[in-house]
């Protein structure tokens, strides 16, 4: 009896593996004889804010080594250089006319030399807004003469219109 139902049970396993492979084949059949649907997806997609600012100081960088080399006096000529502020070791890019340097410069030796300018309080004088008062009338020229190189030289033109037009770029994002 035991041999039997081994026996049935044999068979039984059997067919119906043979049987779900049927089905299984005949469903591969019916399925690769349909068509196979295709959708095809285009677009562009707009960089991302880190690409477009990086162009953006890369643009900056070489307008500046161009007017650099056109500038008429050595004071006008714009330097740039990664700088952390005061307390943070995150550096930031940081471009200023060589006047604007000196002018510190000049400032941070007259405190540390003469006593008694800080005692008269020349370390207020040394906050940005009164250094850029005292320097306006340089950076007025400073930029007069820019905007005339620009007017002059094609390739500067070239790199302030990709400038700002990536500049525009980048505020629509935000």
């Amino acid at each position: 009896m035991k041999l039997i139902y081994k026996t049935v049970s044999s068979l039984v396993f059997l067919l119906s593996i043979s049987a779900s492979a049927t089905t299984y084949s005949s469903a591969n059949q019916s399925t690769a004889k349909q068509p196979t649907e295709v959708i095809e997806v285009y677009g562009t997609s707009l960089p991302s804010k880190h690409i477009t600012a990086k162009k953006m100081l890369s643009l900056q960088g070489q307008f500046f080594d161009i007017y650099n080399q056109l500038a008429e006096k050595d004071e006008y000529k714009v330097l740039c250089e990664a700088r952390a502020a005061t307390g943070s070791h995150i550096k930031k890019r940081v471009c200023e006319p060589v006047f604007y340097k000196d002018q510190i410069r000049e400032m941070t030796q007259l405190a540390w030399t003469d006593p008694s300018v800080l005692a008269k309080g020349a370390l207020r004088l040394k906050s940005r807004k009164h250094i850029i008062a005292m320097v306006a009338p340089k950076r007025r020229a400073q930029l007069d003469d820019m905007k005339k190189k620009l007017l002059e030289d094609p390739e500067l033109q070239e790199l302030f219109k990709v400038y700002n037009e990536l500049k525009q770029t980048l505020s629509v994002e935000k």
